[in-house]
């Protein structure tokens, strides 16, 4: 899933295809292993699907086929074969949003015994850092952020007022349709057969604290439809730093009392 970019709004969508094409001859299948995609997240390995990369190799193995050209810049946006986790998702976009370093996820913040006393704490573990340009990084936090805050985003739905929230909108085809998209043809489907929904966000986009990954099986609708509800998450998360910022400023100023 490729977010457009400030940059990229006038260029034609030839000069794009070709520069893309460009691009994936070099970095394709590498630059999405270097995310984790592909394999595990390391967050529970005999647990997890490692989701699918596939290659020029894997057609020819699995499918008995070569591989074109044009299906390198399919799977690059999240089509054709390419097959990925809501976890490997959130850690590609924690990835993005931190600005570079990927860490394992993990759930268990620390052990304490019932006096309280911490028996463990788990450290963040670093898997590695992206050699990603500090610039290609930006043009992307800047598509995440165009998104959802641009009047013509996909992800519009998730925008907040107070919170920076940046994100992408997907749609995960479940058959082969033509007009797969059309949602009356969808409605009209048997409920195992309709598209998944996705929306993916972080936020606050200057300082990211938290990444949410929304996975609606069968909804038959794209992510634009469900964007909100990772707003809902996510100011729902940010909420205690917000009061706590809120009484800091309080007491710096000699005040006592919460409005």
């Amino acid at each position: 899933m490729l977010p457009y970019a400030r940059p990229w709004r006038s260029r034609a969508t030839s000069t794009f295809i070709t520069w893309a094409s460009s691009w994936a001859s070099i970095a394709w299948p590498g630059t999405p292993r270097l995310l984790a995609w592909g394999q595990p997240t390391g967050f529970a390995e005999a647990l997890e699907k490692p989701g699918l990369i596939p290659s020029k190799r894997w057609k020819q193995e699995v499918r008995g086929e070569p591989w074109y050209g044009g299906e390198t810049l399919s799977v690059a946006i999240g089509q054709g074969y390419t097959l990925t986790t809501p976890l490997q998702v959130a850690t590609l976009l924690a990835t993005v949003a931190n600005g570079g370093t990927l860490y394992r996820p993990y759930v268990v913040l620390r052990q304490e015994r019932m006096d309280g006393t911490v028996v463990q704490t788990t450290a963040p573990q670093v898997l590695r850092r992206l050699p990603l340009r500090p610039e290609t990084l930006a043009h992307v936090q800047e598509g995440l952020w165009d998104a959802v805050n641009d009047p013509k985003g996909t992800g519009k739905a998730a925008r907040h007022e107070q919170i920076g929230i940046a994100g992408k909108t997907g749609t995960a085809q479940v058959i082969r349709l033509p007009r797969h998209n059309d949602q009356e043809r969808q409605a009209q489907l048997p409920r195992r057969y309709r598209d998944h929904a996705w929306f993916a966000a972080f936020a606050p986009y200057h300082d990211p604290r938290i990444v949410v990954v929304v996975f609606i099986e069968h909804a038959g609708k794209g992510g634009a439809h469900f964007a909100s509800y990772a707003t809902a998450m996510i100011q729902a998360y940010l909420q205690p730093y917000s009061v706590a910022a809120e009484l800091v400023t309080l007491s710096e100023t000699g005040q006592d009392t919460v409005r």
